[in-house]
């Protein structure tokens, strides 16, 4: 079959569309009811930023309590004062358990006391944010929300196509090879180092 390359702009006009003319009610009301301080509260500053999480104890590359400590060694050193809001965004292939766990651990930790952590599980509807695409969500933020400053970890190659989307999106890398060496099983530490460094080499194109 022939392909044909897809204009990002092509793309983002959909997405926003999408949005603003509630093709999707289900996951318009999900995404309000995830996000509804912002309704409540006449807020000026709006700093989200956005972890998209991984499958690293899925796919056995990590145990559970070494990825997630992994995930707050990265947001702890993160500079995330300069924010108000965190935003966890469960990766569609991981445990709910362990989103929830990483969530409440999040919590409790005294250096995000100042984070309105948003909780990816709502008891709402059968959406999570698991289960919509980050591109999505972003649409959702940009067009509604309409954040003053929006940053998502690029913990995937799969981020690269919301920076790709939304070019004003900033995008902080993810995790180093400090934490990788830490965290992650010796047979999958060089395979993930390589990854990030393709990772780092396309979003500077991407700039």
């Amino acid at each position: 079959l022939n392909s044909k390359k897809i204009n990002s702009k092509f793309v983002r006009n959909i997405l926003i569309d999408h949005i603003r003319n509630k093709y999707d009610q289900d996951l318009l009301n999900t995404l309000e009811y995830i996000f509804n301080i912002f309704k409540k509260k006449n807020i000026s500053r709006k700093a989200l930023f956005i972890f998209p999480t991984t499958t690293f104890a899925e796919t056995k590359r990590s145990g559970i309590n070494e990825e997630i400590e992994m995930y707050i060694s990265y947001l702890k050193n993160s500079n995330l004062n300069s924010f108000n809001y965190l935003l966890i965004k469960p990766h569609p292939g991981s445990q709910i358990t362990k989103n929830k766990y990483l969530y409440e651990k999040l919590k409790k930790i005294n250096q995000f006391n100042h984070l309105h952590i948003f909780n990816p599980y709502p008891n709402y509807s059968n959406f999570c944010l698991g289960n919509i695409p980050l591109e999505i969500i972003c649409a959702y933020i940009i067009e509604h929300i309409r954040a003053t400053t929006l940053s998502v970890a690029c913990c995937s190659t799969a981020t690269l196509s919301t920076k790709n989307i939304f070019p004003e999106i900033n995008i902080k890398k993810a995790f180093g090879s400090s934490l990788i060496k830490k965290y992650i099983k010796k047979d999958f530490i060089n395979q993930r180092i390589k990854q990030e460094f393709i990772i780092e080499k396309n979003l500077f194109h991407l700039k």
